[in-house]
């Protein structure tokens, strides 16, 4: 999956990161994209450990949903403890699918980002400064792949978007 060049390009300010790490930002981005945050996803974030690690992928599904319309189930879209995102999931994938992702949840992309309106959807793999894709992502994405290829399912793939930290000053 991993290629010299990404899918998508995006930059980001440190103080955006430092505002989601502290606790702030998310409960605004919560507030102002419903349509992409629930309150599962909120909760995720309770403590600073927590915080530490989601902010490249909430991140990721506002830049998108701003610059494209699509919507992104922020990770754990296969948990059960998340049902509200597994059924958007098997809506959009079908429920053969949706079977062998449930069964593969260990190195899923971080999130699933789809269209409703067209039925159009893809994974995408987020990578902050100095990301490198683990070995669950790197055999997840050669299953995936395998999956695609057994079932002759043309046009799918993990698509990568590489987040970049922009100093002004």
């Amino acid at each position: 999956m991993t290629s010299a060049q990404p899918d998508f390009t995006f930059t980001y300010h440190a103080a955006q990161r430092d505002r989601f790490r502290s606790g702030t930002l998310a409960g605004e981005w919560h507030e102002k994209y419903p349509e992409l945050f629930d309150a599962e996803d909120l909760k995720l974030l309770t403590t600073p450990h927590q915080r530490m690690y989601h902010f490249f992928e909430w991140l990721s599904a506002i830049v998108l949903y701003e610059a494209t319309g699509y919507r992104s189930l922020v990770e754990g879209y296969t948990a059960k403890t998340h049902p509200g995102k597994r059924e958007r999931l098997e809506l959009m994938v079908g429920p053969e699918m949706f079977r062998w992702l449930d069964a593969h949840q260990s190195g899923q992309p971080d999130l699933f980002v789809y269209r409703m309106e067209t039925k159009s959807w893809f994974f995408c793999e987020v990578k902050g400064p100095g990301d490198r894709m683990r070995e669950n992502q790197k055999e997840w994405s050669a299953c995936f792949s395998k999956y695609l290829q057994d079932r002759s399912i043309n046009g799918k793939r993990i698509r990568e978007l590489r987040l970049r930290k922009v100093d002004f000053e």
